[in-house]
């Protein structure tokens, strides 16, 4: 049953990913990533092409912008602070697996990127790694 389950939730989370991305409204992809669990601040977008590796648990400032192609790994919690540019195809992931379990147990750290700050195309950020104000 739990196998069922996981795909379920797998063939959900890539319908989630088509339909944002065939989405052409900024308002109507700000709904599904509410009703998803996310946060969004004023006049804060991320764009079509984005790929979420789950639902909610990310937080956008106030005026922050994420372009097309970057990867969302939310499976851990991503907090992006206020007047934040993320440029087009970064990598943002917040889960790998521990090498020294012997099951190579996935784990989860928080990525938060401070206020201000801008990551410029196909940056990638490894989970638990913060970025600093400005």
């Amino acid at each position: 049953m739990n196998r069922i389950k996981l795909q379920l939730f797998f063939f959900i989370l890539w319908l989630f990913n088509r339909l944002y991305s065939a989405v052409p409204s900024f308002a109507f992809r700000r709904l599904m990533l509410a009703a998803s669990g996310s946060t969004l601040g004023r006049r804060s977008y991320i764009h079509s092409g984005a790929r979420f590796f789950g639902f909610g648990r990310i937080t956008l400032g106030d005026h922050s912008t994420v372009n097309r192609g970057c990867v969302l790994d939310n499976r851990g919690s991503i907090r992006i602070g206020s007047n934040v540019s993320i440029a087009h195809d970064c990598r943002i992931y917040t889960a790998g697996h521990d090498i020294d379990s012997p099951d190579f147990a996935v784990t989860t750290r928080d990525v938060v990127i401070g206020d201000r700050a801008v990551l410029f195309a196909a940056a990638m950020i490894m989970p638990g790694v913060p970025i600093g104000e400005g």
